[in-house]
């Protein structure tokens, strides 16, 4: 599970002087990205290697020349590193000979094939970052077309966005990816291929919405090889599980046509050949007889497959899915219309059919209910005002560092006797162990700080990563990072000395903390 992108291409047939130059273009589109971006650095010390964050993206090791992106400085997140060569020959592949250069076409290639070299495939997780490394790949996708395509966990919105920014920085305008423009995919795959081929690799490189995809080639394709195609791909799922029920949904959302989509799934020699009672079931379990307008209350709770831009929206989509199939819908038609087309392949059962109908929409209804519960409970839950939060979350943070600086002086008996010079050595060791990023300017300012006490509380900060208290990752960064935020969490932990100076007192504090008997 992540937020992917990537950029694959056929290395033996790129102009090596092409590569390069589209590589200083992707240099300068780094360098000018709004929030500046930063690398990942190791530096090795006399008692310890030290990570770090630099703005520094370009590097030359031993004449390998590249840059290297893992997040931006303006918010300190990082997702996975990615990573481009100057030189072409870096990638370079062993197919030369296995193909007609006249006739090759990147989006011809399935996504397996010997082929591929993928320079950039790794999780931006959706982070700030995300739309600068977008519009690199797309960048190359549009100085070598034939031969590089842009793709990923990539929505048209974040493309458009992406796109517009580097037009406004490049001297030659660039293109979304056609992974994204259904017209001009089809257009280009049709010279290369068709029938069966054609319709899966549409499908394949196609990362629009479902539906978007398969209005097109409802529209564009010839109706009989199209219905043979939509056919086999109901083949692939069993009834009723939800890979069925959502082909079943888009394909609906797509043409609206009922009649068609029955024919598919009942008589289609290509087909799943299902009995109208169980296109009956899957039907109603898709509540097509619920109005609409009860659909769209909910709408804001809509998360599409295609438009999924964080972690947590990939796994809220999985785990909603047997709901977001209702809330997904589009189309709307009534129990007796959908009694008239299922008669036409079943004659003699519309009262059983009717049943079964009627039993599977009073499910979606009661699944309606649920989520507008759930929604209630999300609408009406009152929020401390964020300040007052941000109290809470330091000076939590800083009983937690009371607790460490505690457990130090027991445990490490030498601790309290270090200088400033140690516990700097201290300091950088454990956060290496820790494997705790820091940006340059974070480690020039702790390498200049000339309190010890001061130190001390930047040690006992690690030691909560150490301790694995997730609940002060995000808080721990900003003491580390940011000289206000170390001012105030310092000044909760002079408060907590005084407050707890034994383990004992402390250990009192936290029970009565816990209790309510006590605030923070």
């Amino acid at each position: 599970m992540g937020i992917y992108i990537n950029l694959d291409i056929i290395p033996n047939f790129i102009d090596p002087k092409l590569w390069e130059d589209t590589y200083q273009e992707s240099l300068e589109l780094l360098y000018s990205y709004p929030s500046p971006l930063m690398s990942l650095r190791r530096e090795k010390l006399e008692f310890s290697d030290r990570l770090f964050y630099s703005s520094k993206l370009e590097f030359d090791e031993q004449g390998e020349v590249y840059w290297q992106v893992t997040g931006d400085m303006e918010t300190k997140v990082s997702g996975e590193t990615f990573i481009l060569h100057k030189d072409i020959q870096h990638y370079l592949s062993s197919c030369k000979e296995k193909y007609n250069i006249k006739n090759l076409d990147i989006i011809s290639q399935d996504w397996d094939s010997p082929c591929l070299s993928r320079p950039l495939d790794s999780k931006t997780q959706g982070y700030n970052y995300h739309n600068a490394i977008l519009a690199v790949a797309s960048l190359f996708e549009s100085r070598i077309p034939l031969y590089a395509r842009a793709s990923g966990d990539i929505t048209l919105e974040q493309a458009q966005e992406a796109i517009s920014w580097a037009n406004g920085i490049l001297s030659q305008e660039i293109q979304i990816p056609i992974s994204l423009d259904g017209p001009r995919l089809l257009n280009r795959l049709v010279k290369s291929m068709s029938g069966k081929k054609l319709l899966d690799q549409f499908s394949s490189l196609f990362l629009g919405s479902r539906q978007e995809g398969y209005r097109l080639l409802w529209e564009m394709v010839d109706p009989g090889i199209i219905k043979d195609w939509f056919a086999s791909e109901f083949t692939e799922y069993s009834p009723s599980t939800i890979g069925s029920m959502s082909l079943m949904r888009n394909f609906l959302n797509a043409t609206g046509d009922l009649e068609s989509l029955v024919e598919i799934c009942c008589t289609n020699k290509n087909g799943p050949m299902l009995s109208p009672q169980v296109i009956a079931e899957e039907i109603g379990s898709l509540g097509l007889s619920v109005p609409m307008e009860q659909i769209n209350e909910l709408s804001f709770l809509r998360l599409p497959e295609n438009a999924l831009t964080s972690v947590e929206e990939q796994f809220a989509f999985f785990c909603f899915q047997p709901y977001l199939l209702i809330l997904d819908k589009e189309v709307y038609f009534s129990i007796d219309k959908i009694l008239e087309v299922l008669e036409i392949f079943s004659s003699g059962k519309r009262e059983i059919l009717r049943e079964v109908l009627e039993q599977n929409t009073q499910r979606v209804y009661q699944k309606l209910s649920e989520l507008k519960e759930f929604s209630d409970k999300v609408e009406n839950r009152i929020a401390k005002p964020e300040d007052q939060e941000q109290k809470i979350k330091f000076k939590a943070t800083a009983l937690a560092m009371r607790k460490a600086e505690i457990g130090a002086s027991e445990n490490i008996p030498q601790f309290t006797e270090l200088s400033r010079e140690g516990l700097l050595k201290f300091f950088i060791c454990l956060a290496y162990d820790q494997q705790f990023i820091l940006t340059e300017l974070a480690w020039d300012r702790i390498q200049r700080e000339q309190d010890p006490e001061v130190l001390k509380a930047l040690i006992f900060t690690i030691m909560l990563n150490r301790d694995r208290v997730a609940d002060f990752r995000d808080i721990q960064r900003e003491i580390l990072e940011e000289p206000d935020a170390l001012e105030k969490a310092f000044e909760y932990l002079q408060e907590y000395r005084k407050r707890y100076p034994t383990a004992k007192q402390l250990e009192e504090g936290l029970v009565s903390l816990e209790s309510g008997n006590e605030s923070f």
